[in-house]
C-alpha cells in the first residue's frame, strides 16, 4: 500500500535519482537482455480453459481499438460469462498464497513476491523491492516495472486496465492469482496492492493472503468494486511461459480488451483535465497511448511525467516504449 501523498519533485532531484538508479537499471537491463526477444503482444485463438477445477499497507499489452463503445465502468461487464465461455465454478481457491507480512509500503514487492511463491520461484520482498522500488519511495510503486521484473525472473506476465470481477474469477478458476491495485479498505483510504487468490459467490467474497491485513482476507464484492474503482481497475497476472495457451484463452472469452483500452483512455484524459500537474496523470495516458499504438503522443507524455517527478516510474515506460517502436519497426520491415 502507498500513502495517500502528492510526490512532487524537481527536474534536478528527478535527474539525481536516475543516476543513482543506474546500477539497478543497467543490471536489470543485463538480466532482460538474456532473455529471448518478446513482445507485449497476445494473440487470442488459443485451446480452450478450465470451466472448473483456490507490516504495514503502503502496462500491459498492445491493444487494437476497436468501434465498441466505452464502459463507464469495467463492473458493469455481465456478471455471468458469455454463453460461448465456459461456466465458472460457484467458488474456488487456488491459494491460500504464502503469507508476507510487508514492511512499510512495500504491499507491492509482496504482492509480486507472494504470487512467484505460489509458482515455485522464492524471492523476498526485500529482493524484488531491489529492482521494483529500490530507493523505497514513499509512494511505493507503480505496476509498469512488474512485465520487466516477471521476464527477468523467467515468468510472464500481463499489466492491465479495466479488469472486472468475472475476470478475476475466470483466472482463478483455472490457477492463475491476481494482484489488483485499489485503497485498502471504505475505512482507510491509502491505496494498496493485494492479491487475490479465491472467491465464494454464495457468500459474495473475494479472498487472498493481503500483506497488510493478513491471510485468508476476505473482501466483499460491493466493496472490493468500489476500492477497485480508484486505479481504473487496474490488475497484474504473472504466470509460468508454458501457461501462455490458457491465459490467451481466458483472456478471450472473459474479457473485453478494447472496451478496457478505450475505457482507459477516456479516463486518462479526464485526469489530465483535473490533474495535470501530478506526474501520475502522463504516465497514465502515457501508458494507454502505447497499448493503442499512438507511439509518438506516448514518448512525449512520458517526458512530461518525469520532469514533474516519478522519474523512475517513468523510465519503466521508456522501457515498454521502446519494446513497442521495436516491434513496430521489425512489422514494417516484414
Amino acid at each position: 500500500m502507498t500513502r495517500n501523498v502528492i510526490l512532487t519533485l524537481s527536474i534536478a532531484k528527478g535527474k539525481n535519482l536516475v543516476r543513482l538508479m543506474r546500477p539497478q537499471l543497467a543490471l536489470l537491463a543485463a538480466l532482460i537482455a538474456l532473455l529471448p526477444a518478446a513482445t507485449f503482444a497476445q494473440t487470442y485463438d488459443p485451446a480452450q480453459p478450465l470451466g472448473a477445477a483456490e507490516g504495514r499497507a503502503g502496462g500491459t499489452t498492445p491493444i487494437t481499438p476497436s468501434t465498441t463503445p466505452p464502459l463507464a465502468d469495467a463492473n458493469n461487464a455481465p456478471s455471468a460469462p458469455p454463453s460461448s465461455a465456459p461456466a465458472l465454478p460457484p467458488a474456488q481457491r487456488i491459494g491460500p498464497l504464502l503469507f508476507i507480512s510487508q514492511t512499510l509500503n512495500n504491499c507491492g514487492p509482496a504482492s509480486v513476491a507472494e504470487v512467484l511463491d505460489f509458482f515455485g520461484i522464492h524471492k523476498t520482498q526485500a529482493q524484488v523491492a531491489q529492482v521494483l522500488r529500490p530507493s523505497l519511495p514513499v509512494y511505493g510503486m507503480s505496476l509498469y516495472g512488474v512485465p520487466f521484473y516477471a521476464e527477468s525472473v523467467g515468468m510472464s506476465s500481463l499489466e492491465a486496465v479495466g479488469g472486472t470481477d468475472l475476470l478475476l474469477k475466470a483466472l482463478i478458476a483455472n490457477g492463475i492469482p491476481v494482484i489488483v491495485s485499489d485503497l485498502v479498505s471504505k475505512s482507510e483510504n491509502i491505496r494498496h496492492f493485494r492479491p487475490i487468490d479465491g472467491y465464494d459467490d454464495a457468500a459474495g467474497y473475494f479472498i487472498g493472503s493481503d500483506p497488510y491485513l493478513g491471510p485468508n482476507h476476505k473482501i466483499s464484492y460491493d466493496d472490493f468494486d468500489d476500492l477497485w474503482k480508484i486505479s481504473n481497475n487496474r490488475w497484474v497476472i504473472l504466470y509460468p511461459p508454458e501457461k501462455q495457451p490458457l491465459v490467451d484463452s481466458v483472456l478471450s472469452q472473459y474479457w473485453d480488451r478494447s472496451a478496457a483500452l478505450q475505457a482507459g483512455l477516456q479516463h486518462a484524459q479526464e485526469r489530465i483535465a483535473t490533474q495535470p500537474n501530478m506526474p501520475w496523470s502522463w504516465l497514465e495516458l502515457a501508458d494507454m497511448q502505447i497499448d493503442a499504438g499512438d507511439l509518438t503522443d506516448a514518448a512525449a507524455n512520458i517526458q512530461k511525467g518525469t520532469s514533474i517527478g516519478v522519474p523512475f516510474e517513468g523510465h519503466w515506460l521508456q522501457m515498454k516504449l521502446d519494446r513497442a517502436q521495436a516491434n513496430a519497426s521489425q512489422a514494417l520491415a516484414g
